[in-house]
């Protein structure tokens, strides 16, 4: 009899390369979960004040406090706009896209105009929306 090995791999986040690479080199052996954040499901009908608040990112959601829990995601989000979205091919000024992503969350339940967003960025209309696309 032989033994059989298992070998994990958990990541919280991955860059492109190495998702490319596993796919590649582990094709039939691999497979690929996406962890969402909590859902109302989740937490509590009774808890959706707090969820809607702080987000479904589990350090955000049971943060001791409501300070700790904008801490965190503050931090969130320094880290995806200065990091993760360089690793995937996003090369502009983090303050930029920090204002930028600001802007798109004013807009939720609006019309769309990548011609008012541009305007206000100093940008075309085709950047944004290339932006829009990539992200």
């Amino acid at each position: 009899m032989s033994a059989t090995h298992s070998i994990f791999l958990l990541l919280g986040s991955a860059s492109p390369e190495l998702i490319r690479g596993a796919s590649e080199s582990l094709a039939g052996r691999i497979e690929f979960i996406e962890m969402r954040g909590f859902t109302l499901d989740e937490t509590a009908p009774t808890r959706g004040r707090k969820l809607w608040q702080r987000g479904g990112f589990p350090l955000s959601y049971l943060a001791a406090n409501d300070s700790d829990s904008m801490k965190w995601r503050q931090s969130f989000i320094q880290a995806f706009v200065e990091r993760d979205l360089r690793l995937l091919g996003v090369d502009l000024p983090s303050t930029a896209v920090r204002r930028f992503l600001t802007m798109l969350a004013h807009y939720h339940g609006q019309t769309w105009n990548a011609s008012e967003v541009g305007r206000s960025l100093q940008l075309s209309h085709t950047t944004v929306d290339l932006f829009i696309r990539a992200a």
